[in-house]
């Protein structure tokens, strides 16, 4: 084993040792072992089961994969959780901090894929020593963001809901434009466009849940710390576009029908769907009647019966079927099953019973 190999495999001892909760392993290395100049992070991704200990070093490498354009990365996955420690000549510059977030969303995400759990990601403060991330006090990604954003909740809040009403309305060429707007208006710091990324994700994922790939696509820190806020308009309208041609390839009816098939126990209503894709609740359903042959309501009943009759012939409870398939009560959830089968539901499972013992 090299010098260097040493080094990799005493710092990702380090990683371990702090997540078992030692605060002092240095004590048990030689002297010299831990650089002294760059400031340092501890990040955790906890999952809400074990994970399969074949898959350990998978985590690791993914991790160090996602964090490695942020500065040196090392991560030990211990069953429940994957730990990392970062160090960079310094983390605790808008731009650097702005990049943690990103990345470290990224890896939650990737985690959660490879792994098929999901995921929590936790942030503690930048530490300027070594020795300090053994105090290093967690806060959930997002409080911690919160904290460093220049930001307030008010302000946040109401750029989130402005985004997402043009989201709405399908207008994402005027998001660039509103950023810009906002920015110019904070003559305060220049620099205050970092806090915008963040900002911009969060709220086009809440509202069309896009991969973080597709996110970080035309995101270049590089560029933004050359261009500042010209980058990251450029950034928003690259991504926006990128995510208008997905939602013009894609039917939205369709996206509606299989929603219903994969879970029709919602409270599906005309007009938050209708809310939700941009379109008035008239035109939703005049397109969804066109494109289905059957008005909304009756297209949402078909498909509640049949998963009441799919639950009704494995022998299910009347009360219990009834809220699986979308009913409120189950007296209004007979009478439809009647009307639409000609049979009580007491009747159809009955009869499917009786066929099974023959």
């Amino acid at each position: 084993m090299n010098e260097q190999e040493a080094l990799r495999y005493l710092h990702r001892n380090y990683v371990g040792w702090l997540s078992l909760g030692q605060w002092e392993p240095e004590r048990s290395l030689p002297p010299g072992t831990y650089p002294q100049s760059g400031e340092w992070m501890r990040i955790e991704w906890r999952f809400s089961t074990p994970l399969d200990a074949e898959h350990w070093n998978e985590t690791e490498q993914l991790v160090a994969n996602c964090l490695q354009t942020v500065g040196e990365t090392w991560a030990l996955c211990d069953a429940g959780k994957v730990s990392a420690v970062v160090m960079a000549n310094c983390l605790s510059g808008l731009a650097q901090r702005a990049k943690l977030w990103v990345r470290v969303t990224d890896a939650a995400e990737e985690l959660q894929q490879f792994t098929g759990e999901p995921v929590a990601s936790f942030c503690g403060q930048v530490c300027s020593t070594y020795r300090e991330l053994a105090n290093d006090h967690f806060a959930e990604l997002n409080v911690w963001w919160t904290q460093q954003c220049v930001l307030t909740p008010q302000e946040r809040r109401a750029h989130r809901r402005k985004i997402q009403n043009y989201l709405k309305k399908a207008q994402y060429g005027h998001i660039s434009g509103y950023v810009v707007r906002c920015m110019q208006r904070d003559e305060s710091n220049n620099s205050n466009f970092w806090f915008w990324i963040p900002l911009v994700m969060e709220s086009l994922w809440m509202h069309q849940r896009p991969p973080m790939a597709t996110l970080m696509e035309h995101l270049d820190f590089q560029e933004l710390e050359k261009e500042g806020a010209d980058a990251l308009a450029l950034w928003i309208r690259k991504t926006c576009a990128t995510l208008r041609s997905t939602v013009e390839t894609e039917d939205p009816i369709a996206r509606v029908m299989d929603s219903i098939y994969r879970d029709c126990s919602l409270p599906y209503s005309q007009s938050n769907l209708a809310e939700g894709l941009g379109l008035t609740p008239a035109y939703f359903s005049r397109l969804f009647e066109k494109r289905t042959g059957v008005r909304f309501s009756d297209f949402l009943t078909q498909a509640r019966i049949a998963r009441a009759q799919e639950l009704l012939r494995n022998g299910g409870k009347l009360d219990d079927v009834a809220a699986a398939s979308g009913f409120q009560r189950k007296s209004y959830f007979c009478e439809v099953f009647r009307r639409q089968t000609g049979m009580t539901a007491m009747h159809y499972r009955t009869h499917w019973k009786e066929m099974d013992t023959r």
